[in-house]
């Protein structure tokens, strides 16, 4: 969970289809990366967002790397998959 990834799109469009009566859910998959230096605040600060977008409870922030089997798991139940990277840097 780095700031290039653009989750905040994925939190707009929780919020966005809350407040039209549509039961939907966010799973951000992903940790915070120590590598990066703004990573952990940005991590807090979409933890934030979601709570002012009134969200919370709609989103959940695995904070870890899931393995393959878990991806696959993930992707196979998931209505819609955004990978909404701000920039060419891709990991």
């Amino acid at each position: 969970v780095q700031p290039n990834k653009g989750v905040e799109a994925v939190l707009d469009a929780v919020a966005h289809l809350s407040a039209r009566g549509i039961s939907a859910h966010g799973l951000i998959a992903g940790k915070v990366n120590d590598a990066h230096p703004q990573s952990r605040q940005y991590f807090q600060e979409l933890q934030n967002y979601a709570q002012r977008l009134g969200i919370s409870e709609r989103i959940t922030f695995s904070n870890r790397f899931l393995t393959e089997r878990e991806v696959a798991d993930c992707l196979s139940v998931a209505d819609l998959i955004t990978m909404n990277y701000g920039s060419q840097y891709y990991e």
